[in-house]
């Protein structure tokens, strides 16, 4: 029926613009260093309980907002100063593995913290449907498409149209070049960083009241977003598109088929690429990893 394949795409669109979201800090990350974010879902998760205290205790919903946003910062600066910098004699495989560690880290930290149980953001917008062809979307679902384009944007604009943008085309150019004009990859990819995690925030804000989200949830969401990165081979408006596209065939495949296999779509979709491509980040993103490191030294 229309009404069902229509109630299928809003819903689709809507997911697949968070996971562009998460995709968008992914490729933001690789670019600048040539990691594997793994805790880019972290952010997420740890943001919408911040806000969900929040609003317990009788805050405003936007105070909770900007306070998930200067947590996630806090915290990427953190993982950078603390942890990532620290590192000796580090490896591809070491830092993917430290990562996943961190990512599990913060999931158990948080569950040990606010308990196991699912939350759910108190909404913040009209909670009427808004009702077309039979289908149904409510405010906050256009809240997550429209704020899911507009950060699409704002990351284009900073990207082609900035210094730090243009910068880290140079890193990625030619990274012994960047150095010799003044350019610093480790400064570069603290401010990439911070920049994943402000995006991982307002992630945070637009799914809350969509859906409910557990402590250890974080890897797997961040998983959804690191595959939407392959899928584009890591281009800024080409993960967005992915993502939109893994959301819109999880909710054809669950609303069509079963919703046993909504998570099945998207890494079966993450194996078929991978034998394609052959490589997770492609041979320029490597190079680029190991040119920043040399320079770094």
């Amino acid at each position: 029926m229309l009404s069902d394949f229509l109630q299928f795409t809003t819903s689709g669109l809507t997911t697949g613009a968070i996971y562009g979201l998460l995709a968008l800090g992914w490729v933001l990350v690789m670019r600048v260093s040539g990691l594997l974010y793994f805790i880019q879902g972290e952010f997420v998760v740890i943001g919408v309980f911040v806000i969900v205290v929040l609003q317990e205790h009788g805050w405003a919903t936007w105070i909770g907002g900007l306070a998930a946003i200067a947590t996630c910062v806090v915290l990427a600066l953190a993982v950078d100063g603390l942890v990532m910098r620290r590192l000796r004699h580090p490896t591809p495989m070491s830092e993917v593995l430290v990562l996943l560690g961190l990512a599990l880290l913060f999931g158990l930290a948080l569950q040990n913290i606010a308990g196991p149980n699912a939350r759910l953001m108190r909404g913040f917008l009209p909670t009427k449907p808004i009702e077309f062809f039979g289908a149904f979307v409510t405010p906050h679902q256009i809240l997550a498409v429209a704020v899911g384009a507009v950060t699409t944007l704002l990351v284009w604009v900073a990207i082609t149209k900035t210094s730090f943008g243009q910068a880290m085309q140079a890193c990625a150019d030619n990274v012994e070049g960047a150095l010799l004009v003044g350019i610093k990859p480790m400064r570069l990819r603290t401010l990439g960083f911070v920049g994943a995690a402000c995006i991982g925030g307002v992630a945070a804000i637009v799914i809350g009241p969509l859906a409910a989200v557990e402590p250890l949830g974080g890897l797997l969401l961040g998983i959804k977003g690191f595959i939407a990165a392959v899928v584009a081979k890591w281009t800024f408006l080409g993960a967005v598109a992915a993502g939109v596209l893994i959301g819109l065939l999880e909710n054809y495949g669950a609303g069509y088929i079963s919703s046993v296999y909504k998570d099945v779509i998207s890494l079966g979709l993450l194996v078929v690429v991978l034998l394609v491509q052959g490589a997770v980040a492609g041979d320029s993103s490597m190079g680029m990893r190991i040119r920043l490191r040399l320079a770094a030294r």
